[in-house]
């Protein structure tokens, strides 16, 4: 692995930040809080989808809510 993609990974993770994603997770692969950007093609082209998770609901047995918003690239 040459030292540029190493080093931008090494960015990104120290970051929290996320390369985006082809399609949205499924409901319980996300934590509380996590924000992840899918590129689905939902949005303008020169947008993405930026997928944040809200707190979990008082009845466990329901997914913690989705909010979705289209934000630049």
């Amino acid at each position: 692995m040459s030292r540029v993609p190493l080093a931008l990974l090494t960015c990104l993770v120290l970051l929290g930040c996320s390369p985006s994603r082809k399609e949205e997770p499924a409901q319980g692969m996300l934590k509380p809080g996590e924000v992840v950007r899918v590129d689905d093609g939902a949005c303008a082209a020169d947008k993405v989808r930026q997928i944040t998770v809200g707190p979990p609901p008082a009845d466990k047995t329901l997914p913690s809510p989705r909010i979705s918003a289209c934000v630049a690239r």
